[in-house]
């Protein structure tokens, strides 16, 4: 059965990891490293995740990331909206210097900090 489904093109590695990325840009962003993780534990190779992960718009997320922050953070007191935002960012695994990115384009206008 798993034989006929693979030739019909019903199974498919790619297709799905790209489905899930796509997913999981949206409401709910992940970082490449989470996302790779939890390719992994759906048994999606390395040479795959990479493959599909290079192909993500990071224009797109950077956006996602700054609207998603602002929605959640942005009304929260500086010094309180920062730790929760990055904490946020952080879980989610995004890499640490698009972390401050987004941190810096939300927060621009509170201090004249470096995150």
């Amino acid at each position: 059965m798993l034989k006929w489904a693979c030739t019909c093109g019903l199974v498919d590695d790619r297709r799905y990891a790209s489905i899930y990325i796509r997913s999981h840009s949206g409401n709910s962003p992940m970082g490449n490293f989470r996302i790779r993780m939890e390719l992994k534990k759906r048994g999606i190779s390395e040479s795959i995740s990479d493959d599909v992960l290079a192909e993500r718009d990071e224009h797109d997320l950077y956006q996602t990331l700054v609207k998603t922050v602002k929605k959640k953070y942005g009304c929260l007191e500086i010094q309180t909206g920062l730790r929760r935002a990055k904490g946020y960012l952080q879980r989610r695994g995004f890499q640490y210097d698009l972390i401050g990115r987004v941190l810096n384009e939300v927060f621009q206008d509170s201090e004249e900090h470096t995150y």
